[in-house]
């Protein structure tokens, strides 16, 4: 199982329209050929969080580093932001691209760990 992504950079956007298919596309390409090396990199691998989509900033996403290199790759327009700790990801988002690693407690990985 890969480890969680440690930092992500925030990126907002004009809409949540706007932000939901820069996502869109980032999903698509890691499912073709050329996205498998993102995949297959736990340093490089792409995970976007949105902010709950009821919020009023349902236009922020926090990307990951590989997804923000996909991004940028396809040139897909973006205005990175600060970047923060995954800690500090609001507790109401979702998951847009990730995988089960990412939901998880450092800390309750850790008991986990030490409990076997």
């Amino acid at each position: 199982m890969p480890k969680p992504i440690r930092q992500y950079t925030v990126l907002q956007f004009d809409s949540p329209e706007i932000a939901s298919e820069f996502a869109r596309a980032i999903m698509d390409f890691k499912s073709k050929p050329e996205g498998i090396a993102y995949m297959a990199s736990d340093s490089k691998r792409p995970v976007i969080w949105a902010a709950s989509m009821l919020k009023p900033n349902a236009s922020v996403l926090y990307v990951s580093d590989g997804a923000l290199e996909i991004a940028n790759a396809l040139r897909i327009p973006n205005r990175p932001g600060q970047k923060i700790d995954r800690e500090k990801l609001p507790a109401d988002r979702t998951l847009l691209l990730g995988d089960a690693a990412d939901w998880r407690d450092d800390e309750t990985d850790s008991r986990t760990n030490k409990a076997r």
